[in-house]
This record gives structure tokens, C-alpha cells and sequence, in this order.
């Protein structure tokens, strides 16, 4: 349930992203994009979950 909120708080800031940076960002950044948007993600996940185990200790 926590994983879909994240995901849809991702979707729309990705497409807010390629809305307006898609055509420049894409030919300079296509490597830099493509080994650091997995890294993200799995940090944003880690996160997620180290957040709710915290929450979880507390309560």
C-alpha cells in the first residue's frame, strides 16, 4: 500500500520532469539518467522502509 503512494507520487514527477527537460536533458544526461534513476529508486525504497520500521519501533 506504502510501495503504490510512492509510486504514484513518482509517476507524475517523472512526466512533470520529461514535460519540461525531456528533449535537452535526455541527449546530455542519457548515461548520467540511466545509471542514477535505478539508484534512486532503490534509495527512495530503502527509505521507505527504514521510515516505516522507525514508525513502527516508535508506536
Amino acid at each position: 500500500m506504502f510501495l503504490f503512494f510512492s509510486v504514484s507520487f513518482l509517476i507524475p514527477l517523472q512526466s512533470r520532469f520529461s514535460r519540461y527537460n525531456y528533449y535537452g536533458l535526455l541527449q546530455k544526461l542519457d548515461g548520467y539518467l540511466l545509471i542514477n534513476i535505478p539508484i534512486m529508486i532503490v534509495l527512495v525504497f530503502y527509505y521507505v522502509i527504514i521510515h516505516e520500521f522507525l514508525l513502527f519501533v516508535i508506536e
